[in-house]
């Protein structure tokens, strides 16, 4: 699976707009449906890895081959990741 700046770069302002604490998965896929839901999955996951949000898993999904991340704030790494681009 690829590493997609762009899309990561999206889900990161997404986030930012955002007025709530937490961001369902569902809603990031919907929001950038020009990508595959196993694509956002695999790369939100991996900015949950890497600390660009804060985050936790809630289960993984028959529907989806990934985890399932439910997005919560930003954190500066993320902040900076924005800034930089």
């Amino acid at each position: 699976m690829k590493l997609e700046l762009d899309l990561i770069r999206d889900i990161l302002c997404q986030i930012e707009r955002s007025s709530s604490p937490k961001i369902n998965q569902d809603k990031i896929i919907e929001e950038n449906n020009e990508y595959s839901p196993r694509e956002v999955e695999h790369n939100l996951a991996l900015m949950w890895d890497y600390g660009l949000i804060t985050g936790k898993e809630v289960r993984f999904s028959s529907r989806y081959p990934e985890r399932i991340i439910e997005a919560g704030r930003m954190t500066w790494k993320g902040h900076r990741f924005i800034l930089s681009g």
